[in-house]
């Protein structure tokens, strides 16, 4: 086995799934900012954002040494 453990413990890869809970658009101002060259940048106001609330899962084997 590499120095570097590479793999899942006892060489079984372990997978990481995200599952999205929640998704909603939520009403506010604000003001971004996008940039068009190395010193320029331009601001936007906006209306909304999108939110979404997710959970991190993961299988396989998970015990720790």
């Amino acid at each position: 086995m590499s120095d570097d453990d590479t793999c899942g413990d006892y060489c079984v890869d372990t997978k990481e799934k995200l599952v999205e809970i929640l998704y909603f658009r939520h009403f506010a101002k604000h003001f971004t900012f996008t940039s068009e060259g190395k010193n320029s940048r331009n601001k936007h106001l906006k209306n909304y954002f999108d939110v979404s609330v997710v959970i991190d899962i993961g299988y396989g084997n998970t015990n720790e040494k």
